[in-house]
């Protein structure tokens, strides 16, 4: 995606979020309701659920990615992916519910299952990875996206469901305050399964899943007696609580003690980690990088086009230079390289000395340029590495920037494009959160910017793109 960057807009957009949309909840339900009587049962509490959400919040209720009875199939989920992402703004809700049989993932490092089709066919055509659709959905970066899949996590299924004699006490879910609170006040994401690998998911005829149902069972509970707590705390209190009484009701069963059955659960929500730790926290991680690295570069981008502009006073200007430290480089010397068609070899400068030099350049009776406008685009990424352990983390972002500068009549006076990689830093601090910070920058590569060139086309045109 090619990002058009105006200074106020870009500058700010980090400081205040912009509704271009009416807030919509999109609801991914994926259930074999027409097999079985338990996977129907969960159907209809998700359904009921969510539109209560929605109507009591006054939300966009998305219901067209419902893939029941005769859309219940991998290829129809994989034709409507497209239409579904392009869907999801950053003010979007987003839900990805599935209920029927699962099988154990065939990636030894994904701990969640994948999605089974066909109970009697277990082939590739009829397997779909339950992470692959996660990630496909958070990499829109949604306000909130919530998944749980309640399936089997084995290679073999027994079949075995639990009789209606099950010490389930009475259900009768409505969506109280507290459960739209905590829904509605929850940024990031809660990423959840029924059972561990290995594992069977247990139900019955009549109360569907038992992850779904004391999903919804610690969902009321805990939303209720920790109203006081922050989000963070709240869903973490439902997951823990949701792994203990599945357990639980599992012992307490007629025949039903001798079957383990662990949901694995990973999430982080409005800055904090609400991760079990078997469900991967190295996903967890990676999407801090996804959520924020983006837009940490655009403001940083926005600040050197202020800092650029004849029209931003001195003061604005020298408050920008002094706080960049803290702002973008956790307080943290680091360096930026320059380039330009005419000098194309790459010099090293302090940040601020740069930013300091390049006010210098504006403020001149007679300026190179009145104002400037970037362009960015992320192109690259390195793995993520682990500098400490469960502490610090560093990838690096390779971004394409145009930089074109304007005269006082708007014409253009000079025009480049450049390819630059920037260290980009996820650090744990003591209280808990998670920070993100940018390191040194370095450009790859100085070129024109297309083949038009203007003034500088006789002068550059042996650094021209062919």
């Amino acid at each position: 995606m090619k990002l058009i960057l105006t200074f106020l807009l870009c500058f700010f957009s980090s400081l205040a979020t912009i509704q271009s949309q009416a807030d919509t909840l999109i609801v991914v339900l994926i259930a074999d309701r027409d097999s079985r009587k338990d996977f129907e049962v969960d159907y209809d509490k998700w359904t009921t659920f969510f539109r209560q959400l929605a109507k009591k919040n006054k939300l966009y209720l998305d219901t067209t990615a419902y893939f029941v009875g005769s859309r219940f199939a991998k290829d129809s989920i994989l034709q409507a992916l497209p239409d579904l992402k392009r869907r999801i703004s950053p003010n979007t809700r987003v839900a990805l519910c599935v209920s029927t049989h699962g099988i154990i993932s065939s990636d030894k490092k994904d701990e969640y299952p994948d999605i089974c089709f066909s109970e009697n066919q277990i082939t590739a055509q009829n397997l779909l990875s339950y992470s692959f659709l996660f990630e496909e959905l958070q990499a829109q970066k949604p306000l909130f996206l919530f998944g749980l899949a309640d399936m089997c996590n084995s290679e073999q299924q027994t079949g075995i469901t639990l009789g209606d004699r099950s010490p389930f006490p009475n259900e009768r879910f409505i969506v109280s305050s507290q459960v739209e609170d905590l829904f509605m006040k929850s940024q990031g994401y809660i990423k959840l399964t029924a059972s561990s690998k290995g594992e069977e998911a247990k139900s019955t005829a009549r109360h569907g899943g038992i992850c779904t149902y004391h999903f919804f069972q610690n969902l009321e509970k805990h939303a209720k007696t920790a109203s006081n707590q922050t989000p963070s705390q709240r869903w973490g209190a439902v997951l823990e609580g949701l792994k203990i009484d599945v357990q639980k009701m599992l012992d307490e069963s007629a025949g039903g003690s001798k079957y383990k059955q662990t949901p694995v659960y990973e999430g982080f929500i409005n800055g904090k980690d609400v991760s079990d730790g078997s469900g991967g926290t190295d996903d967890m991680i990676a999407n801090i990088f996804l959520k924020n690295t983006e837009d940490k570069i655009k403001d940083y981008t926005a600040l050197i086009v202020m800092v650029s502009n004849k029209e931003v006073s001195d003061f604005q200007k020298d408050n920008l230079i002094n706080s960049i430290h803290q702002n973008f480089f956790d307080n943290k010397d680091v360096t930026t390289q320059i380039s330009s068609l005419s000098r194309p070899t790459p010099r090293t400068r302090d940040i601020t000395t740069y930013l300091k030099s390049l006010k210098k350049l504006i403020d001149k009776k007679s300026p190179t340029y009145h104002t400037i406008k970037m362009q960015m685009q992320i192109i690259d990424q390195t793995p993520i590495k682990e500098i400490k352990h469960g502490k610090l983390w560093k990838a690096s972002y390779t971004f394409r920037q145009v930089f074109i500068g304007y005269d006082v009549f708007r014409k253009v006076v000079y025009q480049d494009e450049c390819d630059k990689e920037v260290d980009i830093f996820v650090e744990q601090t003591t209280g808990g959160d998670y920070k993100i910070y940018l390191g040194n920058t370095r450009i790859l590569d100085t070129r024109p910017l297309g083949n038009d060139l203007g003034n500088y086309k006789n002068q550059y045109s042996k650094n021209k793109i062919n």
